[in-house]
């Protein structure tokens, strides 16, 4: 990413963001709340164009692709998939979460019931709802909700998964959960995970991103191995926040 803006309604939310992010680590984006993380998890695989009034501007690269207005948004969010806040199954059984995406991307029928399974066993799940793949989505817990989620996402086997938060709404032993799988797909997808959980970042990132309300918008004001990031903060604003006395 470089020099990458995003404005809503004209108004700048976040400002000239210089990133790069390694491929298959994972990189935690952390920071008080309000500081443009989201917008700019959004705006990489152009969720943003969704949201009336929203403009991105500056330029994003996926390997050798420019990503801009003229990239097809299949094609794009197919290789770099997200998982939000909330769990967001879609209204339908549990089994069907994972055959829509499959069969919209041209999975024959005959296999659906194996890749489904597949899924389901690599995120946890399998054994849990083995015998009620036809039972709605939203009959499970929250936390198995998500991890469905994070199945559907891993459907199209994308190349950067961008996670929003993903354990804001879940109880601890679901965290964990989560984790265990954000863990194990370290060294196979590249993951850029927003957490306000510095403990969490910890634990996981390889690499961190520090955002940080910049005046009346967000800006990036550190970033680098979570090691030299948690360990020895070059920004003060940085170290301050680590230590808990500010943000």
């Amino acid at each position: 990413m470089r020099d990458l803006s995003v404005r809503y309604n004209g108004e700048l939310a976040l400002q000239s963001v210089d990133l790069d992010v390694r491929e298959n680590k994972i990189a935690a984006l952390i920071g008080p709340s309000g500081c443009g993380k989201t917008s700019f998890l959004m705006a990489l695989n152009r969720l943003s164009s969704m949201i009336r009034g929203c403009t991105v501007q500056g330029q994003v690269r996926f390997g050798e692709t420019e990503i801009s207005a003229a990239t097809p948004t299949g094609w794009l969010r197919r290789q770099v998939g997200m998982v939000f806040q909330r769990p967001n199954p879609f209204p339908v059984s549990i089994e069907r979460n994972l055959h829509l995406p499959l069969r919209e991307h041209g999975c024959p029928r005959r296999e659906l019931k194996l890749r489904s399974e597949e899924l389901l066993k690599r995120v946890g799940l399998w054994e849990e709802v083995s015998g009620r793949l036809g039972e709605p989505a939203q009959s499970l817990s929250g936390g198995q909700q998500q991890r469905l989620c994070l199945a559907r996402a891993l459907a199209l086997n994308p190349r950067v998964l961008l996670m929003d938060e993903p354990c804001s709404a879940l109880d601890p032993i679901s965290t964990a959960h989560i984790e265990e799988l954000i863990d194990s797909l370290r060294s196979h997808v590249t993951i850029i995970i927003v957490t306000h959980n510095l403990a969490q970042a910890r634990r996981l990132a390889d690499d961190v991103a520090v955002f940080w309300n910049c005046g009346c918008c967000g800006c990036l004001i550190e970033s680098g191995p979570a090691s030299e990031v948690f360990e020895s903060p070059q920004h003060p604003d940085t170290a301050s926040y680590l230590r808990g006395i500010i943000g």
